[in-house]
């Protein structure tokens, strides 16, 4: 007899915004290969971007970037200009780094000053520790810039609340950030900043009430569109989720995160074809991302098209064996395919990585179950039972009796 699993995983998908057309395709192969670190290859991409009908902001950072990592500071430099004449606080700020880099602490000061000006400036302590600037730390130009104000009070009050929350103090940084909004109920960072206590508080109505008022005081931040999304999604509500990592992707479509984030938003919400067209379209790319890969076996999996889900999940384990989910998803194929064998495999093999996951025996011991080892498959089902599983209890009941 054959015993079909009904209680089992994937379960949720979506579709595809297809706002990205051709002209995208020199920037994200570029982008992937910088993030694979072979920097050569990613500059011809981004220089071929640059004929592209897309915005040069960001294609200017990465060629910057690119040249730096392969020691071409005087050709970063000339990016980083063009970048400043359309972001002045990023340009400038590149721009300082690369006089740091070259030891050019006059220029490099300069240019510093110039970000300062600027009010979407980097906090303080981000620029004194930033591993650009240590060589500049004893230099005069340095102490002489630091002793200027550059920072309001309610700048430094943001930034003793972030540092408490570092420290694990949220509770000081509530009563900091409380005090700021007090102050000053127009500074969304502080909105923002205090979402993030209470998201860890599990106290999601309030995390997501400031993220609103911080997207209602700037409704162009996709940060805090993607951060209230995944509130959103903490709290079940996965249609509101999707619409925040949408509205994200519409305000930054040159961020490649987001597109695989849309992907797992779609997933969620049932939208299986729409997800696999969203996942395929970033794997085009970033073929090495084994969570995409995972994602887009989860697609097919649901599908039922389970041999090419086994091929998706294959690639994942090859691209990082060490992830026991993968095995487990992998195994679960097999296991609608009658293949137990292999399936017992699997689920073995994802329980040397992670013993403490309850689905994994649970699996195992249903595909033990139909090779006949009723003794090993009631083993897995009371120890799934144990872990919290309490879907193992049926199975108990009814295969388990002395």
């Amino acid at each position: 007899m054959r015993y079909f699993i009904i209680y089992i995983l994937f379960a949720v998908l979506t579709g595809f915004n297809s706002s990205f057309a051709q002209d995208t395709d020199n920037y994200f192969f570029g982008l992937a290969n910088y993030n694979k670190g072979e920097f050569r290859q990613a500059i011809d991409y981004f220089n071929n971007a640059l004929n592209d009908d897309i915005p040069k902001q960001e294609i200017y950072k990465y060629l910057a970037y690119s040249n730096i990592n392969i020691g071409n500071t005087d050709k970063a430099i000339e990016y980083f200009k063009k970048l400043s004449e359309i972001d002045v606080t990023e340009g400038s700020f590149g721009l300082a780094r690369c006089y740091a880099l070259k030891n050019n602490t006059r220029d490099a000061v300069k240019q510093l000053r110039v970000h300062l000006k600027n009010k979407d400036k980097h906090t303080r302590s981000s620029i004194i520790l930033d591993k650009y600037f240590l060589g500049l730390k004893e230099t005069e130009e340095w102490k002489k810039l630091w002793k200027e104000e550059w920072y309001t009070k309610y700048d430094n009050m943001y930034a003793e609340a972030y540092f408490l929350i570092k420290d694990n103090k949220n509770s000081d940084a509530l009563d900091v950030l409380d005090d700021l909004i007090d102050r000053k109920p127009r500074f969304a960072k502080a909105f923002a900043l205090r979402a993030e206590i209470y998201d860890e508080n599990k106290d999601y109505k309030n995390a997501i009430d400031d993220y609103t008022t911080a997207i209602n005081l700037k409704r162009k931040n996709d940060k805090y569109y993607l951060n209230r999304a995944n509130i959103y999604l903490e709290s079940g509500k996965t249609k509101d989720a999707l619409k925040d990592v949408q509205k994200a992707r519409e305000l930054n479509p040159m961020n490649a995160d987001l597109i695989l984030v849309e992907a797992k938003m779609l997933f969620k919400n049932d939208m299986v074809k729409e997800a696999e067209n969203v996942v395929s379209h970033y794997l085009k790319y970033f073929v090495y991302d084994d969570e995409a890969v995972y994602l887009l076996g989860k697609c097919l999996f649901n599908e039922e098209k389970f041999n090419v889900a086994i091929e998706q999940f294959t690639k994942a384990i090859t691209l990082n064996p060490a992830e026991s989910k993968y095995l487990l998803a992998r195994g679960n194929s097999y296991l609608m395919q009658d293949n137990y064998e292999k399936a017992i495999e699997d689920f073995s093999m994802a329980l040397d990585l992670n013993p403490s996951i309850a689905q994994t025996y649970l699996s195992r011991g249903i595909a033990r179950l139909n090779t006949d080892d009723n003794e090993g498959a009631c083993r897995d089902f009371n120890k799934s039972f144990s872990l919290g599983n309490r879907a193992a209890y049926e199975w108990i009941q009814q295969n388990c009796r002395e």
